[in-house]
């Protein structure tokens, strides 16, 4: 519970604990809700009514609570809230005891629901209002409950507030009210005004969040994601249901559902219709098709953000499923046998759910985001000692989250998304401080997808695990370095030779792509084509870290051919037929060792060499070797 959002959907997740953090540091000001990240002005950035991150950070600061628990506690239980109401709305539709706890078991466990349950995304209590809102709303209609009605339209209100995809449900309920003038029928107005209210009162905060958008930026996405074509929009659902297959609905869930649509069509008299029936019938209708358009306007967000679907489809299938099922009940001759399928198949849907949550908080997609943020929580109290400020504005090169290093130091600052020179050209324009680069991917991505950075970036300190960096501009790249110790590059056009790198007798040079020039061909000619000797002493003294880039080109399967890393008491070798993906192409390859120091003598020179005894055949380009600390 206590868990800080740093896997699947970190970076949306992280922006929401930063807005509740932030409204305990800028004196709970509501209407100026802001992160940590200064892409935006002051960091304050439009977003759907933050109700439930300001309630967060007051219940948190006046309890004393972690936030990131309290977070985690306020959602999982405003969520199960809602399944309640979800169950007593089931009941007052008249659907039988066992199908309703169905239902509501199936709603609870769906895979991807259970991940959200306790996360940090405004979604759960959006739908957990809708859920207790239909059930006053449902109240009001079979007890003539005013009073009811008031509160459903006011947990309507909340939910599209909060999230803007459930202001379908207010324009389905307006229209709704106003469907009798179609057929010549006098309309209650008395009934139009809340639900009229409430939505005025989400367009208004719509306009009120263009403003702050226009003032001062934002975070967040504001513009339609639509496919481009009805043969896009295809790609586009067959592309989600690839990438979500499973996790959405796991196969017992889809029992679930097999047997309610066989219990719905089972028995032969309908439900008596009433004035309330068909009343939900059109807003049901309705609320369908205002959620189609949603998914058309917003289609390419369903590929890669599944809590999309908590603010649409499901919403609008549950209300589907409770409608189509109302008065359904189960013969006392099935009870037993309902009772043991429900509690077989409820186990098995608990059980699929725990499994998709661990491989979620644990999948290497997701792993090195949950890294980067333990790096950013063992550094927080280096930041003092290193002469950072809480003033300081720091850059963040190369993390996946605008937030996520912030939350954990409470500073402000900018970050880069990725690696590559546009990323890091349009950081280091920014205004900062201080910057940052985690050890770990500095040069395997900051450094070879940028190799100016290091003229641009001075090394000040690090802890083993992070370096922190001033802006300074240099020549050379021994800077970014703590110590650089060797750095040798040959592109095989006009320089053969360097200090350290040097191209063996038989070696030859020769063009097999126009695009990469000169290229030094590995082939029976040569065993050893390429060595890099160091005999520096330097290198000997500390531990060392070598890194190596260069395209390679094969035209056969290089069975064999080794690139090698040996000293006097040291060996290691890199098979390249490992690392072949495909022949007569060419590919990117990098190597990364670190070497311990007791491995490191004067007895002889640390060599970097390509080995190849059984003469394969394949090219290499613009290779380039690191040795620094």
């Amino acid at each position: 519970m206590s868990l800080a959002p740093a896997h699947v959907h970190s970076w949306t997740q992280s922006d929401r604990l930063a807005i509740a953090m932030n409204f305990q540091d800028n004196g709970f000001d509501f209407f100026h809700p802001a992160t940590y990240n200064l892409l935006t002005k002051d960091g304050i950035t439009q977003v759907d009514f933050p109700i439930h991150d300001y309630l967060i950070a007051l219940i948190s600061f006046v309890s004393g609570m972690e936030i990131s628990f309290t977070f985690r506690l306020y959602n999982l239980c405003f969520f199960l809230l809602g399944l309640f109401f979800f169950f007593r709305a089931c009941r007052l539709l008249n659907i039988d005891s066992v199908i309703s706890i169905s239902i509501t078991l199936f709603v609870g466990t769906l895979p991807f629901l259970v991940y959200y349950q306790n996360g940090f995304l405004p979604s759960i209590p959006s739908l957990a209002s809708f859920f207790i809102g239909m059930y006053f709303m449902i109240k009001s209609f079979n007890l003539g409950n005013v009073k009811a009605y008031y509160v459903g339209i006011t947990f309507f209100t909340i939910a599209a507030l909060a999230r803007i995809p459930f202001t379908v449900f207010l324009i389905a309920l307006i229209g709704t009210l106003t469907f009798p003038i179609i057929k010549g029928r006098r309309i209650d107005w008395k009934k139009i005004f809340p639900p009229l209210i409430g939505l005025l009162m989400v367009i208004a905060y719509f306009f009120y969040n263009r403003q702050l958008a226009d003032e001062y930026g934002s975070m967040f996405l504001s513009s339609f994601r639509t496919a481009e074509s009805s043969s896009d929009l295809w790609q586009t659902i067959q592309a989600s249901m690839e990438r979500w297959s499973g996790q959405l609905l796991s196969p017992f869930h889809w029992l679930i559902v097999i047997a309610l649509i066989a219990l719905y069509f089972k028995q032969k008299k309908g439900v008596q219709s009433s004035d309330r029936d068909r009343f939900l019938k059109v807003f049901t209708l309705i609320s369908l098709i205002g959620m189609l358009c949603y998914f058309i306007l917003m289609s390419l967000q369903f590929i890669d953000h599944d809590y999309y679907y908590i603010d649409s489809l499901l919403p609008i299938l549950c209300f589907v499923a409770i409608y189509g099922l109302r008065g359904k009940a189960v013969s006392e001759k099935w009870y037993s046998a309902s009772a043991a399928f429900l509690f077989i198949t409820g186990l098995s849907m608990f059980s699929y759910a725990k499994s998709n949550q661990d491989y979620r908080y644990g999948s290497s997609e997701e792993g090195r985001v949950n890294y980067h943020y333990q790096v950013f929580e063992r550094s927080a109290n280096d930041l003092e000692s290193w002469g950072v400020k809480k003033e300081d504005t720091l850059a963040v090169f190369d993390i996946s989250s605008t937030n996520l290093p912030f939350i954990s130091w409470q500073q402000k600052g900018y970050t880069s998304l990725s690696s590559g020179e546009n990323q890091a050209k349009e950081l280091l324009a920014k205004p900062f401080d201080y910057a940052f680069l985690i050890d770990s991917f500095k040069v395997s991505d900051s450094y070879f997808d940028y190799p100016d950075l290091a003229k641009q970036l001075q090394y000040l300190n690090g802890n083993g695990e992070i370096s922190i960096y001033r802006k300074n501009t240099s020549s050379t790249i021994d800077q970014f370095f703590k110590v650089l110790y060797a750095h040798s590059r040959l592109d095989f056009e006009d320089n053969l030779k360097t200090k350290d790198l040097v191209i063996n007798e038989g070696a030859q040079r020769s063009m097999i792509d126009d695009m990469k020039g000169n290229s030094l061909k590995l082939s029976d000619q040569s065993e050893f084509a390429l060595t890099a000797e160091y005999t520096d002493s330097t290198v000997h003294k500390m531990d060392a870290k070598i890194s190596l880039k260069f395209d390679f080109h094969p035209l056969d399967s290089s069975k064999g051919l080794q690139l090698v890393i040996s000293s006097a008491n040291y060996h290691y070798a890199f098979y390249m037929e490992n690392e072949i993906e495909e022949q007569n192409y060419w590919h990117t390859h990098q190597f990364h060792r670190r070497i311990p120091a007791k491995y490191l003598n004067n007895e002889g020179p640390l060599k970097i060499y390509f080995w190849n005894p059984d003469g394969s055949v394949a090219y290499i380009d613009n290779y380039e070797i690191l040795i620094y600390e």
